[in-house]
């Protein structure tokens, strides 16, 4: 929203400005508040790095939480990425219409992790993705229903993407939590095969 008033009150050069803000005050905060703890680490020859990599990459159980998760995580990236041209493009609304159109969806995200740190100790490890997915289903199905029905295509859409975000809120982190945990290799490897899996399936 503060983007989309930039854009039409002042310019869209202030954007940065803004973006550039925000970054000098996240990293005043987290240089404040985060912890850090200094761990005397044992030098490792260069080619253990490539021997953890084969061990994880080999991991058929890591492969397939790892790979589930650019599914999950795929219709946000394509509503942040598309959003401007459906909404502004061709469906016409203004810059704010669209900062405003953000917030139900980007709510139903932020929702979906809170219910999940809600409800997290009372379930079984896992139960949540199972209940997750059911919903961006029920939400892929709403907006299907607004291709069809174009006269009630935004509200489609912006119910439907936030069924999918809070699914995804309740869904991505457990999996993520699945696919680091599939493997004996230190920690950090696996998070970075993870990271480097992710990035590809977006790329693709």
């Amino acid at each position: 929203v503060l983007g989309a008033f930039l854009i039409d009150y002042v310019s869209w050069h202030w954007g940065f400005v803004a973006i550039a803000l925000l970054a000098l005050l996240s990293w005043v905060g987290l240089k404040k508040q985060m912890p850090s703890h200094k761990v005397s680490v044992t030098k490792q020859p260069f080619s253990y790095l490539f021997d953890d990599f084969k061990k994880v990459f080999s991991n058929r159980q890591f492969l397939g939480l790892t790979l589930a998760l650019p599914l999950v995580g795929m219709p946000l990236m394509l509503w942040i990425a598309l959003s401007p041209i459906i909404l502004v493009d061709e469906l016409k609304l203004t810059s704010v219409q669209y900062g405003l159109a953000q917030f139900p969806v980007f709510l139903g995200l932020i929702v979906g992790n809170i219910v999940l740190i809600k409800i997290i100790d009372r379930l079984a490890l896992g139960k949540t993705v199972l209940i997750g997915l059911p919903i961006m289903l029920t939400g892929t199905l709403i907006l299907i229903l607004g291709v069809v029905w174009q006269a009630y295509l935004i509200p489609c859409l912006l119910i439907g993407m936030t069924l999918i975000c809070f699914g995804e809120g309740i869904s991505f982190s457990v999996l993520y939590r699945f696919a680091l945990m599939s493997s004996e290799v230190s920690k950090g490897t696996v998070a970075a095969a993870v990271s480097m899996l992710l990035m590809t399936s977006f790329l693709a």
